[in-house]
């Protein structure tokens, strides 16, 4: 696979159980990657656990 190095390894979790709240994997592999080891944080609603460079 192309770009294969850029692929999100990880998982995300809702820190509240509202649907409209899920960010998926598609949606993380699409964005530029700028470090290998990370935690995102979207307004308190998500946490990056097991992230992996």
């Amino acid at each position: 696979e192309a770009n294969e190095s850029l692929r999100f390894v990880g998982v995300i979790i809702p820190l509240s159980n509202r649907p409209e709240s899920e960010i998926t994997l598609e949606t993380i592999s699409s964005w530029e990657r700028r470090n290998a080891n990370f935690i995102i944080l979207y307004n308190t609603e998500f946490v990056c656990v097991d992230a992996k460079g």
